[in-house]
């Protein structure tokens, strides 16, 4: 009997410290959302990605006052300053305190794009068009290294399904490889879209990425623009 209390004292201390394991602690230091070259280079020093935006699609704004597309490859001087690459600037930080309390309800944007039918400069937007096709990447604090269960907590949140895990795959854009689920849904003008919703932990971060698509074309055009994103070792 002694033998097996013993035994299941062990057995216990291994569950305390595989669960006191799994936590990260990440409150202190920054989290860089990158910069945009005169070019369209899309870089993060912290995520080491690099992304050549594509030619005539769209990026958003997203420091702006008033909301805005500008088209890549017109004068990017139109964007927020910000965001320029300029010297030794790597472009916003954001404590990673801040990024914790933000929680699942507020995620920093990285970069995000959409192609649409249009040729103008800017396209003001109160919210984030979803026409056509897009690609957008997000950062949220990670609770641990874990991308599974961030992405089955998004998946809960997303769907409502509290009692039900999504079909996690593989895929890959350009050189970096993420895990994804994937969902339908009818847009405003009653179209229905696919969702791809992957992720990919980098280290304190979970990389969230938001694919949407109508046909099997829009998402090959998707992954063709994305073949150049480059990840450092």
């Amino acid at each position: 009997m002694k033998q097996h209390r013993h035994l299941i004292f062990a057995l216990l201390t291994l569950l305390v410290f595989t669960y006191k394991g799994a936590g990260q602690k990440c409150d202190s230091g920054t989290l860089n959302l990158g910069t945009v070259s005169s070019n369209w280079l899309y870089k993060n020093s912290d995520l080491q990605i690099a992304f050549q935006l594509p030619d005539g699609w769209y990026m958003y704004d997203y420091p702006a006052h008033e909301k805005k597309y500008l088209r890549i490859g017109s004068d990017y001087r139109k964007m927020s300053e910000v965001l320029f690459e300029q010297g030794s600037w790597s472009g916003p930080n954001v404590d990673m305190a801040q990024l914790k309390q933000l929680g699942f309800d507020y995620p920093m944007t990285f970069f995000s794009i959409i192609k649409l039918d249009d040729t103008v400069p800017a396209i003001l937007s109160e919210n984030e068009l979803e026409q056509n096709y897009s690609l957008s990447m997000r950062g949220y604090y990670a609770d641990t290294a874990d991308t599974d269960s961030f992405l089955k907590t998004l998946y809960k949140k997303v769907t409502r399904e509290s009692g039900k895990d999504p079909d996690l795959k593989e895929a890959k854009l350009g050189d970096m490889s993420y895990r994804y689920f994937s969902l339908t849904n009818t847009n405003k003008q009653g179209i229905k879209e696919n969702w791809i919703l992957g992720g990919r932990n980098f280290g304190c971060v979970n990389l969230f990425i938001k694919i949407i698509y109508v046909s099997d074309d829009d998402l090959a055009r998707i992954n063709d623009v994305c073949k150049d994103l480059k990840l450092g070792k």
